[in-house]
């Protein structure tokens, strides 16, 4: 009988230079992993972040404000100024 291990992975969130980023006359200020971050355009849905942060879309899950945000709603959920979020993305294993 075997028996797989899913191992859950903090991401290590770093801007991905090479990420697009729109131009944006304001930012907000978000603690992500318990990282301050106070250099994101204003109104970035979750599923902007995810992209402007360069993090693979799969396999992921983000807590916000303590409430787990289902991947259904990634690019509905406006992300608001001091919002906190935890990312975290699944890696396999058996």
């Amino acid at each position: 009988m075997t028996f797989g291990i899913a191992v859950f992975a903090q991401v290590n969130v770093r801007v991905n230079a090479r990420a697009p980023v729109k131009q944006a006359t304001e930012t907000m200020h978000l603690i992500i992993n318990g990282e301050n971050h106070d250099d994101l355009p204003d109104g970035l849905t979750i599923a902007g972040l995810i992209a402007h942060l360069g993090l693979p879309e799969k396999k992921i899950a983000i807590e916000r404000n303590l409430s787990v945000v289902p991947k259904s709603s990634f690019t509905n959920v406006r992300l608001e100024d001091h919002d906190v979020l935890e990312i975290i993305h699944f890696i396999g294993g058996g």
